[in-house]
C-alpha cells in the first residue's frame, strides 16, 4: 500500500504518482481519470473511491483554479479595500450576484467570493463596530479641538 506522509508537502508530481498508485493496487476501490486541464497544461486528477460494485462512490479532486479566468473576475469586479459607504454597498452587490449562482459557482468565482466576503467582514468589524465607533469619534472631537 502506498505510504502517505502527513508532514510533507506533496508537488504535483508526488501526488500523481501516489494516487495512481492507489488505483494500481486498489483497481474494485478506486478509478483515476482526467477531467481537464491546468492553466499550466497539467491534468486535474479525479480520484474516484468507491466499491464499484455496489455504490455510485464519493470522490475527491485536486482543486485549482484557471489564472485567466481569476484575473478576469477580479478586473470586473475590482476587489479593494473598504473605505466609503459606496464602495461597501458595491462589493454587497457582487457578493449577491455570485452567492446567486448557488451549486453553479466555479472555483474561480469561489475564490473571489471569499474575498469579498474578508473584504466585507473587515469593513464591518472596523466601521460597524459600536465600540471602535465611539473611540473614533472620541478621536476626532479631541483632534478637532487641538485644532481650533
Amino acid at each position: 500500500m502506498p505510504q502517505v506522509r502527513f508532514d510533507q508537502y506533496y508537488r504535483y508530481e508526488d501526488l500523481t504518482r501516489l494516487i495512481h498508485a492507489y488505483a494500481e493496487e486498489f483497481p474494485h476501490l478506486v478509478g483515476i481519470e482526467s477531467i481537464g486541464k491546468s492553466y499550466e497544461e497539467r491534468d486535474i486528477w479525479l480520484m474516484t473511491v468507491s466499491n464499484f460494485t455496489i455504490s455510485k462512490g464519493v470522490f475527491c479532486m485536486t482543486s485549482t483554479i484557471n489564472k485567466e479566468k481569476y484575473i478576469k473576475l477580479l478586473a470586473e469586479t475590482l476587489p479593494r479595500v473598504i473605505d466609503t459607504e459606496e464602495e461597501y454597498e458595491r462589493l454587497l452587490s457582487e457578493v449577491s450576484k455570485l452567492m446567486a449562482l448557488g451549486d453553479n459557482l466555479t472555483a474561480e468565482q469561489a475564490e473571489v467570493l471569499q474575498l469579498l466576503a474578508i473584504l466585507i467582514e473587515g469593513y464591518e468589524d472596523y466601521f460597524c463596530n459600536p465600540k471602535r465607533l465611539r473611540v473614533i469619534s472620541k478621536r476626532c472631537i479631541f483632534f478637532n479641538f487641538l485644532t481650533d
